[in-house]
């Protein structure tokens, strides 16, 4: 309880996000990650879950846990972190493949549904959940994504600028946007200056260079949900969402997408009935913890919707 800018009492919750039914099982080879499943059941539909640019698993392995208890085999995949764990300590020239072997790895565990996979990611969870959909167009049942981009952008760095790609195929850099040549990523650094770095980035990129780095999102052979904040303050998502909207539209993609974008929310989705991270100054607690609600059930009814 705060009073006048006084603690004065504090108490202690907790919060479980898996129940009596749920196995765990860390997985060390040949990925990095955390499996969750209800236990003895079988023919799962199952999910891979990515996070975004602060690596590790705190984003994916909460919501994979509470979607395994919704009756899905869950898989909260580590592609880098800085604790190492045999993992890249950086943003940097990640392998399309990992992600693949990934998919694969899911696929042969007993209990799974191998024809009922989907992919959920956060920010450049959902880079590159778009970007792996459109290299595989057809390994995932659908695709869900939370504040996406709809290009590739440079690879991030904590320690110094490099002018290199987040992701490569075949050991060759896929094609990006590069970041301002005075951008310099930090842990602690302020939301709006990311979202400077990459409105700058958008905005003195070539017609080529853009066309080059977009994700060809039209290739997906699946049903995408995007969901968006209008204040996001680290990249222009709701704007990006409604670009690749027009281009499935153009391009008579039939797969049945959504967008579902919030004007009173930013990039920090998280999940629902915990107490919301605000990521931008004009955000209420109130709208984000709203907004936190309706994209979780929107998850929900979406994987249910295009699950066989």
């Amino acid at each position: 309880m705060l009073i006048e800018d006084e603690v004065k009492d504090t108490k202690e919750i907790q919060i479980n996000f898996t129940n009596s039914d749920t196995e765990q099982i860390i997985v060390e080879n040949p990925i990095v990650g955390k499996l969750f499943k209800p236990k003895e059941k079988n023919n799962l539909p199952a999910i891979i879950i990515v996070g975004g640019s602060t690596g590790g698993l705190f984003w994916t392995e909460q919501m994979a846990a509470l979607l395994s208890t919704k009756g899905y085999a869950t898989l909260a995949l580590n592609y880098f972190d800085v604790q190492n764990h045999n993992l890249p300590s950086e943003l940097i020239e990640i392998q399309i493949e990992y992600f693949k072997k990934a998919l694969d790895w899911l696929k042969a565990k007993p209990g799974v549904d191998k024809n009922n996979i989907s992919m959920i990611g956060i920010s450049k969870g959902s880079e590159l959940s778009l970007l792996f959909g459109s290299y595989f167009p057809k390994s995932l049942t659908s695709i869900i994504t939370y504040v996406p981009s709809s290009h590739v952008f440079e690879g991030i760095s904590m320690r110094e600028h490099q002018v290199k790609s987040s992701w490569t195929y075949k050991n060759h850099p896929i094609d990006f946007i590069q970041y301002p040549i005075d951008s310099k990523f930090s842990k602690d650094m302020n939301p709006i200056d990311i979202r400077k770095i990459h409105d700058t980035a958008l905005n003195t990129a070539t017609s080529k260079q853009l066309e080059s780095a977009r994700i060809p999102i039209e290739n997906i052979k699946c049903p995408i949900l995007m969901i968006s904040g209008e204040k996001d303050s680290t990249w222009p998502s709701s704007k990006m969402c409604k670009d690749m909207m027009q281009t499935l539209k153009e391009q008579n993609n039939h797969y049945q997408s959504k967008h579902l974008d919030f004007n009173n929310m930013g990039h920090a989705f998280f999940l629902p009935n915990l107490p919301p991270m605000i990521d931008h100054p004009s955000i209420s607690a109130y709208n984000a913890a709203n907004a936190n609600k309706n994209a979780w059930e929107a998850t929900l009814n979406f994987l249910a919707e295009h699950f066989n």
